[in-house]
């Protein structure tokens, strides 16, 4: 089973976000074991020095630089001519804040890393999807906003969202 899905990815072409993030770095490492031809995006890969070494640390990734992500998946497919999985691996941190010390600042941001960019990039993807028929968009997103979390309002809002989101496509 585990192998006939792997022989699945030997011709994938997948894009990774925030790839120094969460679980950036070990997806990528499976899905180039897989066979998968895997890009990532971070900030970071502003810096030629980061994107050398997250190559030399995963041979055969091949890193984007800049940091938007809609940029990114603009020359992914110019490049490759598509993109069959889009993994949303969007991290921000979870500031701890009362609701009623709550900068709007802060809420922005959260929003725009974990709702708002995953949005934007995802919808750049999805119409190279469906003209080839189909792809895969996942959301590496959290529990939190299941149960809600004590202090952490705009994380767990932001998560929630964005589960919203993963679930209305």
């Amino acid at each position: 089973m585990l192998e006939e899905a792997m022989s699945e990815l030997a011709d994938t072409i997948v894009l990774i976000t925030d790839l120094e993030h969460f679980v950036g770095r070990p997806s990528a490492k499976a899905l180039l074991e897989a066979g998968a031809t895997v890009y990532g995006t971070d900030p970071a890969f502003a810096d030629a020095n980061m994107r050398s070494a997250a190559e030399a640390a995963l041979p055969g990734l091949k890193t984007v630089s800049g940091s938007d992500p809609v940029v990114a998946a603009g020359r992914v497919l110019e490049e490759s001519g598509r993109i069959d999985v889009l993994i949303n691996n969007d991290a921000y941190p979870a500031l701890r804040a009362p609701l009623d010390t709550a900068k709007d600042e802060d809420l922005e941001a959260t929003y725009e890393a974990l709702v708002f960019k995953p949005f934007r990039v995802t919808r750049a993807i999805v119409p190279s999807m469906k003209s080839a028929g189909g792809g895969k968009v996942l959301f590496l997103t959290s529990a939190a906003p299941l149960n809600g979390l004590a202090n952490y309002s705009m994380y767990a809002s932001a998560r929630g969202a964005a589960n919203s989101l993963m679930l209305s496509l």
